[in-house]
């Protein structure tokens, strides 16, 4: 078998995915306790960032997920953790909707299924058009349904938490909206981590701009942002280091 050389670009993306992974890791072992909401939670399983942090025995965790067929399959991964809770809802920007249209893939009969097809459901249809190109069935496997919505800050005063240590969203295409509707005065987790690649860049960078404002660092590789409060960079000076050799591979992609 031959393997294809990885070039120094993708081997630079790579080691700073590492870095990035397990400098989050090792600042979550370090907590006596730590406070968690994912936000897109999927399964629990397939292609789950945070999977290792919520398994650990000092992480306290909500979990978020809107479609029900998956959401029954996340509380089925978790039945097992005393320590993680379940919620069947869509988190959303608006204040005053209970319920909010939601598109995803749906296996038919007959037609092509892979499931990471379900990884890609979103509140909005214009987003699953991005996948067209992937989904050799699209027009057959789009399905939209009612799920029950809540804003973050209802879902942050329903855990019952007096504060949030980690924040993790991927909300497909609604990160920077949510990001933006974030209730900063009330609640200031210290980690947070959201995906950008679906954002607009200009929107995103105003976004950043206004985190850095208010007492974060952040850090954008790949396809996500990392958001750390300057109290805790101290834990993070390899990211740090890193950022001001090669400011560069810490920044939104053009």
């Amino acid at each position: 078998m031959r393997f294809r050389p990885l070039s120094l670009a993708r081997l630079a993306h790579r080691l700073v995915d590492v870095l990035q992974r397990r400098s989050v890791s090792s600042w979550v072992a370090r907590q006596a306790r730590l406070q968690l909401i994912q936000v897109g939670a999927n399964d629990g399983v397939m292609a789950d960032p945070i999977r290792e942090i919520v398994l650990r025995p000092n992480v306290h965790a909500v979990l978020v997920e809107p479609v029900p067929d998956v959401f029954a399959r996340l509380a089925q991964t978790y039945a097992l953790q005393s320590r993680v809770v379940c919620r069947q809802v869509a988190v959303v920007p608006d204040d005053d909707r209970l319920s909010v249209p939601f598109f995803r893939f749906v296996p038919k009969p007959g037609a092509h299924w892979d499931e990471l097809y379900t990884g890609w459901g979103s509140t909005r249809r214009d987003h699953l058009e991005k996948f067209r190109e992937f989904v050799p069935d699209f027009d057959s496997l789009v399905q939209m349904e009612s799920v029950p919505a809540t804003t973050l800050a209802k879902l942050f005063a329903s855990t019952g938490w007096s504060t949030i240590d980690m924040l993790q969203m991927d909300v497909e295409g609604l990160d920077v909206a949510l990001m933006e509707s974030m209730p900063f005065d009330s609640w200031v987790p210290r980690i947070i981590r959201f995906e950008h690649i679906h954002s607009d860049r200009d929107r995103l960078l105003r976004l950043l701009s206004r985190l850095h404002a208010i007492g974060y660092r952040t850090f954008s590789h790949g396809f996500d942002t990392l958001c750390i409060r300057v109290e805790e960079m101290p834990h993070f000076r390899m990211l740090s280091l890193i950022q001001r050799l090669h400011p560069a591979w810490f920044v939104p992609p053009r």
